[in-house]
């Protein structure tokens, strides 16, 4: 509300979530989610 009337779009707030957390979600394996996570890093999807 702080920011209410003032130029500027909304701002995401994404948290951080481990991989292990992350393999725990979705029910995979670590080693599959740092894949993917480097790919995702590699085609700019993440930082």
């Amino acid at each position: 509300m702080a920011e209410f009337g003032k130029p500027g779009g909304p701002e995401r707030t994404i948290p951080k979530i481990s991989q292990e957390t992350l393999t725990e979600m979705i029910g995979t394996t670590r080693s599959r989610v740092s894949f993917f996570m480097n790919r995702f890093r590699n085609l700019s999807f993440i930082e």
